[in-house]
């Protein structure tokens, strides 16, 4: 059986309680990045103050009313996920690696996006040559010898996927 950690948090009236069970790497990792965060943010006096949270000093942070209300404004946007686990739909499921600041920037973002709107559009041997050859400067030769056939196939693809991601782009 897997070690894990029972975190328990207060719903926002303070009364009702659930009771999370976490695997421990994970929360182990967790309490680092928060470690690594808050040390992070904090003046050169505070950081040796600073010092890595205990699983239960983990939850009572997360069981300030600050943090709740915050909570209470912005649950809609955050979007809880149903406990794949169990049976019970009740209990909302919280991977603890979600409680760290998401550090993608609007660059990745950006790029993830294309990525996945020429893949959707473009059938996959042409959007395979696409993206090597405009965002990852491959070499047309180099594309041939990968994929075992010759310059001039690849060339061909790559002309049938820039005409058809014109289309796409420009709604023709």
């Amino acid at each position: 059986m897997k070690n894990t950690v029972k975190i328990t948090l207060k719903y926002d009236d303070g009364k009702e309680k659930v009771t999370l069970e976490v695997d421990a790497d994970e929360m182990e990792i967790c309490l680092e990045n928060d470690y690594q965060q808050r040390l992070s943010v904090a003046s050169p006096e505070e950081r040796a103050t600073v010092r890595k949270y205990t699983p239960a000093e983990f939850a009572d942070r997360l069981n300030k009313d600050e943090r709740n209300n915050h909570q209470k404004l912005n649950r809609h946007t955050a979007g809880y996920i149903k406990n794949p686990c169990g049976d019970d739909d009740t209990v909302p499921y919280i991977n603890p690696i979600d409680l760290v600041a998401d550090t993608t920037t609007l660059e990745e973002i950006e790029e993830r996006e294309l990525k996945e709107m020429l893949y959707t559009y473009l059938p996959k041997s042409q959007a395979d040559v696409l993206w090597a050859v405009a965002m990852e400067n491959v070499p047309l030769t180099e594309l041939a010898l990968r994929e075992g056939v010759s310059k001039q196939a690849i060339f061909n693809r790559l002309t049938a996927a820039r005409k058809n991601a014109k289309k796409l782009f420009q709604g023709g």
